[in-house]
């Protein structure tokens, strides 16, 4: 059986910018095109698409629709593209609004740099400067617009749960619930027939086996070759936090103090997932009084999906759902979709519990709302999941006492917490429960998206535990001989 050539074009030692190219003698398609997130000069590569001939490509298939996976869609078709997108349906769904998102924030971000007001966080440790001019920013990049959303938009196919495709020539597609946000999916292209048939699967992003939100990852019944996430490949947990303990023990002590708490979140998922943790506690009375401000209007949107697609979800959220309740509202929970509401509960200076987005503190209400509360003692920030080196998040999380938001620079007087079990990434124990369930075992596990060190280590507990070949490539290393 001779293999695909499989090629990382992105998220080869970074936790951001998927993108896979798989190429057969009879095809090419491509997994994923996502944007690189983290500083503004990281984010200067998604000017340019992957170097390689798009209108040769037969088509691309989406995971999900985090931005780190599909940002860099609409780009592909001015770079020569014509061939048809394959996703779920949820993921269709919400593919138009995160996409037209980006674009409006692209737009805004470019206007506010011209005019210099654009906005800038950053954490700041001893010897960093205290201010960083903002003219010394990259001017934002504008990689796509709205009418390029909906031109993309009209090449969407989907598939449902186990429904095989033939999306190219010796090539068929089956998608497997993946556990992460809702609609993400792993990918398996059966590639060719009988004795010269080889199964590649791309996992995307892998949820947990325990997840109170979502159905854990489905493993697949064989898969000859794997490309595998490592987000959280380094981690190994032999004993699961409760969010919802976290939370509680938080919340108590916040309103004793009549603090404010703010929450840094996405929209798909993190979003979601801390509500569910808040309305199980608003069952037990453990809000002790807080009211609870979902800031942020996509986070609103995405949640009113979630009751068109039980069959995404846990047994518990969906037998709710089905008896006619909403697991994901509660009393005390008030929905945030204007700039106006945003800046009305800035301003109002009680205990409180905020989510605000962006998750990274990069864009969005959550840097005003960082810049009224960061230097008060009345103040707490809860941090959850993974923040990119260079990030606010990352600096808090490391004790930076300073922080600079557009142009200000802020003690922090904030208390900072930390709470465990809300990744929408499985840990090492996860992903290799994940590999174990697959019934024949993989030749070859090919690791992406993960820090080098998060892989490295990640390869070696595959090695230990499945004993098959696992490689470790840069971007651009092509793995295997083309079918």
């Amino acid at each position: 059986m001779k293999q695909p050539r499989i090629t990382l074009l992105g998220a080869a030692g970074e936790v951001t910018g998927s993108c896979t190219l798989i190429e057969t003698d009879r095809a090419r398609i491509v997994v994923d095109v996502g944007m690189v997130q983290g500083t503004p000069e990281a984010e200067q590569r998604n000017r340019q698409l992957p170097s390689i001939d798009w209108s040769s490509v037969d088509a691309i298939v989406l995971t999900h629709v985090h931005i780190d996976h599909c940002g860099r869609l609409p780009m592909t078709l001015p770079a020569g593209f014509t061939g048809p997108v394959w996703t779920t349906e949820a993921s269709a769904a919400l593919l138009p609004k995160v996409l037209r998102g980006s674009a409006s924030l692209q737009q805004v971000r470019k206007h506010e740099w011209r005019n210099g007001s654009a906005p800038f966080a950053r954490a700041i440790f001893d010897g960093d400067p205290l201010h960083l001019a903002r003219e010394a920013m990259p001017e934002p990049p504008i990689l796509f617009v709205n009418s390029h959303v909906s031109q993309l938009m009209g090449r969407v196919n989907t598939l449902r749960w186990g429904e095989d495709h033939e999306i190219a020539p010796g090539v068929r597609l089956r998608f497997l619930n993946a556990g992460h946000v809702l609609g993400a999916a792993s990918v398996e292209l059966t590639i060719g027939r009988g004795n010269d048939e080889c199964v590649v699967l791309c996992s995307g992003d892998l949820g947990p086996q325990s997840n109170a939100l979502h159905q854990p990852p489905m493993s697949p019944p064989r898969a000859d070759i794997i490309v595998l996430e490592s987000t959280n490949g380094a981690k190994e947990r032999h004993v699961r936090p409760d969010p919802e303990t976290q939370f509680s023990t938080i919340l108590r002590e916040a309103a004793a103090g009549d603090e404010r708490v703010l929450i840094p979140t996405f929209a798909l998922g993190r979003a979601q997932q801390i509500v569910l943790r808040l309305a199980n506690l608003a069952k037990r009375n453990e809000l002790y009084g807080l009211n609870v401000y979902l800031d942020s209007s996509m986070a609103v949107r995405v949640t009113d999906r979630f009751r068109e697609h039980l069959d995404h979800l846990s047994h518990a959220v969906r037998m709710a759902f089905e008896a006619g309740e909403h697991p994901l509202e509660f009393p005390g929970l008030q929905r945030v979709t204007s700039r106006t509401q945003s800046l009305a509960i800035r301003d109002r200076r009680h205990g409180a519990v905020i989510l605000a987005g962006a998750g990274f503190c990069d864009a969005g209400p959550i840097l005003h709302h960082l810049a009224a509360g960061i230097d008060r003692k009345d103040c707490r920030i809860i941090l959850a999941g993974f923040h990119p080196p260079g990030s606010v998040g990352d600096g808090l999380r490391r004790g930076a006492k300073l922080v600079e938001i557009n142009g200000a620079v802020i003690e922090v007087h904030a208390k900072v917490d930390e709470i465990d079990g809300l990744s929408g990434h499985g840990d090492r124990d996860d992903l290799l429960t994940w590999l174990d369930g697959i019934d024949e075992r993989p030749s070859t596990v090919i690791l992406n998206h993960g820090t080098n060190d998060a892989r490295a280590i990640f390869a070696d507990a595959i090695r230990a535990r499945i004993g098959c070949n696992v490689e470790v490539p840069g971007v651009g290393e092509e793995q295997g001989s083309r079918i």
